[in-house]
């Protein structure tokens, strides 16, 4: 694919391009390589966070196969198509998946498992009155829905033309929401840019980076270093210092004088 889609270069690439452009063998190639076990053997919503789970192919995908079936959904493919032209590709695929559920595995085992093992038992159930016909909860349960736009390029210039003060951040172990797509989203929206990308931190120490922070007029752009899709979950202490200080309008690297030590718990 990298040689006769990508001019040999892997990393300046336009996969997006590809993807968008008509059918070919490259948009074919990439549908392929998408449902890969060396592609999606790593969690895209944090690629270093570790899942640990069955090694058996059957089990290997799990409830992140969810995510290709979208994927793949917006290319006009299924699972069995994209299968089928990876076979032909001479590519290992997996040909069978697991979707988890509360009863099936024994604890969490992957970045986003917790929840669904949660919301699936039936004490959390009663506690929060879902009647037992209701299917369990399931994590992008494939809804139908119009999409009615492609990106938030109308609304946040709206936000920034009415002096809404703006804050977009990700991650930057996250693919799905990825912090270089997002800037590469922000830097098209024609939006002056006030200053380079430089460091922000965590209580001002010069030795504890916290991501990386470019402006604009009108809007911040923040990477979080370190965290995958769940910047609150990965990084509490970094998302804490984050919004509290666009809140109360100061800079990103403001020590916000809130107690984060362990407090033992309230009582009624």
């Amino acid at each position: 694919m990298v040689s006769e889609c990508c001019n040999g270069n892997a990393m300046a690439c336009d996969y997006d391009k590809i993807l968008d452009g008509p059918d070919s063998s490259c948009t074919r190639k990439i549908n392929a390589i998408s449902i890969t076990p060396d592609v999606n053997g790593m969690d895209p919503y944090n690629l270093y966070d570790s899942c640990y789970i069955d090694a058996s192919e059957q089990n290997q995908l799990k409830m992140r196969t969810v995510i290709y079936q979208h994927f793949l959904k917006r290319r006009g493919l299924d699972i069995k198509t994209s299968r089928k032209q990876a076979r032909e590709l001479g590519l290992k695929v997996v040909e069978k998946t697991t979707a988890l559920s509360a009863s099936n595995v024994p604890y969490p085992d992957c970045y986003y498992d917790g929840i669904t093992m949660y919301l699936g038992r039936s004490d959390v159930r009663k506690a929060i009155n879902i009647p037992d016909n209701v299917k369990t909860w399931s994590e992008c349960a494939g809804l139908n829905y119009d999409v009615q736009y492609d990106d938030m390029a109308q609304q946040l210039k709206a936000a920034v033309a009415a002096k809404v003060r703006v804050l977009v951040y990700n991650g930057d172990c996250d693919t799905v929401c990825n912090a270089i797509g997002d800037k590469q989203f922000l830097n098209t929206l024609g939006l002056k840019q006030i200053s380079d990308s430089i460091p922000w931190r965590y209580n001002e120490d010069v030795y504890d980076v916290a991501g990386w922070q470019t402006e604009y007029e009108g809007l911040t752009f923040l990477s979080v270093r370190g965290s995958g899709h769940y910047v609150p979950m990965d990084k509490p202490r970094e998302a804490l210092q984050m919004i509290t200080n666009f809140i109360r309008n100061k800079p990103y690297s403001t020590p916000t004088g809130i107690n984060i030590s362990p407090q033992p718990p309230l009582t009624s």
